[in-house]
Formats: structure tokens, sequence, C-alpha cells
């Protein structure tokens, strides 16, 4: 059996910590109430949003709070004694992350060797370090995304499996790269990274969808695939890559048939990795879309629902 889910707040604690560390600044520091507008996927991180933060006081909160959040963030309360009573089932455990790979690592760092870690929107996967599989961008094509950035002026990094590539430096770039990212390094030319290149991301502070999503769709949607997070980021990987290439890509490397297969999502960028298991569960707060397609729906994130049905289906027998 291999199980693949989503990870924030289905088994880590991400929105929750942030909400927690962003009431506390805004009645501590910036003494005033909380004004809490909405709590979804698209506004977890931009919790600026939720609170009214001008542009100021939203960087002096990441500053501030960063590493404290990120060092804060564990898994569930039971989710590792879980995840450990499956590895003694010989039960594959994996999560799935648009995230960097040091960054999963960090975020489940006591049991980072008791799981795999499909990363860069499943561009990559690996177990204790070492990859599984890897789906690297044609180089001529990143260097045209490159000069098409140049011209523009945009905020570009390049994605390896273990590093993020960056070249040019401003204030609020940085604070919106250190929420996702944590090995950074600055080079004076991007096209000079020599190792494969497995993500092309821009940093779009006037907003992706409008912007930089129109100008590169128009030129490359046939040849690659081209989405928007959360309202700022534009992110480029080859066409098949998702976190549902990234299960199947698991399935043939173990020899584990979809048959064999238990999914968890919530989110549209779940939507492959829900076709690719017989036994795919769309979380109760999940969009609609994502719930037509699954099979079955798990309780909502807040009741630790893919720990629940996890300990139900596979635990208690």
């Amino acid at each position: 059996m291999n199980i693949g889910i989503d990870i924030d707040d289905t088994i880590s604690e991400t929105y929750a910590t942030l909400l927690e560390y962003a009431q506390k600044y805004t009645i501590e520091e910036l003494k005033r109430s909380p004004i809490i507008k909405s709590f979804n996927t698209e506004d977890h991180l931009y919790i600026e949003n939720m609170h009214n933060w001008n542009e100021n006081e939203t960087a002096r909160f990441w500053k501030k709070y960063y590493e404290e959040i990120i060092k804060k963030v564990n898994i569930k309360t039971f989710a590792a004694n879980i995840i450990k009573e499956l590895k003694e089932k010989n039960i594959l455990f994996a999560v799935a992350s648009g995230r960097q790979r040091k960054n999963l690592e960090i975020k489940f760092r006591e049991i980072k060797d008791d799981l795999i870690m499909l990363f860069e929107n499943g561009s990559c996967g690996s177990l204790k370090g070492k990859t599984l599989y890897k789906s690297q961008l044609d180089k001529i094509l990143v260097h045209k995304f490159i000069d098409i950035g140049r011209k523009n002026l945009y905020n570009m990094l390049l994605c390896t499996e273990d590093m993020t590539y960056i070249e040019n430096v401003n204030e609020e770039f940085i604070t919106e790269l250190k929420k996702y990212y944590d090995d950074i390094t600055f080079v004076n030319d991007l096209k000079e990274i020599n190792k494969p290149i497995v993500k092309f991301t821009i940093f779009d502070p006037n907003g992706a969808k409008e912007n930089t999503f129109k100008i590169y769709n128009e030129l490359f949607a046939d040849k690659v695939k081209i989405s928007v997070s959360t309202v700022k980021w534009l992110h480029i990987i080859n066409k098949e890559v998702s976190k549902g290439f990234g299960v199947q890509a698991l399935q043939n490397h173990f020899d584990i048939s979809p048959e064999e297969t238990m999914v968890f999502g919530d989110g549209l960028n779940d939507l492959e990795m829900i076709q690719s298991a017989k036994y795919s569960y769309a979380m109760e707060n999940a969009v609609d879309e994502l719930k037509s397609e699954a099979k079955f729906i798990a309780p909502s994130n807040d009741k630790n629902g893919v720990l629940e049905v996890i300990k139900d289906k596979l635990l208690c027998k």
C-alpha cells in the first residue's frame, strides 16, 4: 500500500500556527484588534489580507517571526506515531507539496526518514535525502523564460532538486521567498546554473494571473505547464508533472498498483493525485471540484481527517 497526501493542515499545523502568531503580532505590536476576514487555502500564506496589514507591517511580521514559525510548525499530535506504525506494516507514506525539499525536511524533521517527499509540485521525489525521480525542464526553454523575465524586470527563481537560485534581490521579494524556500543562493547570472532545473518561478507583486501568466501562457502553453498560486506566484514545470505524476512515479518505482494506493487532498492542485488511486479521499473542507472526482470524503482537516481514516482503514485491523 502506498499513501500520498497534500500536507498543509492535513498532518501539519501550518495554518493554525500562522494564525496564532498573526493574532499575537496584531494585538501586542500593532496594538489593535485582529480582523479575520477569511481563512481559506488561497489566503493562508497571505495572512496580511486577513488582518488588514499594510506593506511595512507585513514585512516586519515575516522578518521577525518567520524562523520561529518554521521551527514551531510540527506534524499534528499523533501523526508521527501513526506514520511509524505504517512503516512497521511496510506501508509507504508520502507527502506531496509545491514546496522545496529542505522546507519539508524542516517541517517533518522528527520523522523525515520515515516518509517519501514529493516536492516542487511533484517534479521530484526523494526518500532519506536520495532522489527517486525528477523531471527537468529543457535548458533552452529555461533560458527563454529568463530572457523574458529580465526584459520585464521580473523576480525570478530557478529550482533544482536541492537548491533555489535568484539573481536579483529586493526586500519584498526576499520576504515572500522565505515563506516557501529555505535553501536560497544568489548568483550573478541564472543562465550559468548547470544543474537540472525542475521548476521556473516568478514572484509578481502586481498579481501573476493578470500579468506574468498571460505573457508566458501565450508563448509557452503548448510546451510546459503554467500555473498561479496564492495570487502572486507563477510556476512553470514540465507539462506532465503534477502531484499525481509524483504518485505514479512512486507506483512505478516500488511496483505498487493504483488499487494499492490511497491519497488525500483538498485543493485543485490535488486533482491528478486524486485520479491516480483507487482509494481517493477529498477532505470535507475541499473544493467542490475535487469532491466530485474523489471516491470518498474524509473528515475535514481540523478534525484530523487524514489520520482518522488511516487509523480506521489500515491500522485498526
